[in-house]
């Protein structure tokens, strides 16, 4: 998407009925799949989850296309495997101002915005970097 950006690549812009303008704003990775996983480049049209030969003549190569399906499918498979794995970035980091732990509960996948001091586990703050003073208005 940086390389799109670089050049200046941004989506189709459509002007509505009311006057407004919508699109022409920069891809991002939704867009993006959505216009690489598009049949209609190698002649094909999707009817009812049904993959039809098109009317159209295929303006992309076949290899091309099942290549950059492929990759897109490991990216689909990667991105999941690293959302749903592993604790979260601050756990064991935050404490209250009574030096209790702070941990995040979590309900199955769900992680609930809620954050709970356990006070059964007290443990001394480790000490704040001196750079991060500024920055916490220390």
């Amino acid at each position: 998407m940086r390389h799109l950006r670089k050049r200046g690549i941004v989506t189709k812009q459509r002007l509505l009925r009311s006057g407004k303008a919508i699109g022409g704003i920069p891809f991002t990775r939704g867009p993006l799949q959505h216009l690489l996983r598009n049949r209609f480049y190698v002649g094909e049209v999707m009817f009812k989850d049904e993959i039809l030969p098109g009317g159209q003549p295929a303006i992309l190569d076949r290899e091309l296309f099942d290549a950059v399906q492929a990759k897109l499918n490991a990216q689909v498979r990667s991105h999941k495997e690293r959302r749903f794995t592993g604790e979260a970035i601050l756990a064991g980091r935050l404490f209250d101002d009574s030096g209790h732990l702070v941990r995040s509960i979590a309900k199955g996948r769900l992680w609930l915005s809620e954050i709970v001091a356990n006070p059964t586990i007290s443990v001394e703050p480790p000490e704040m970097p001196a750079s991060f003073a500024p920055i916490l208005g220390f």
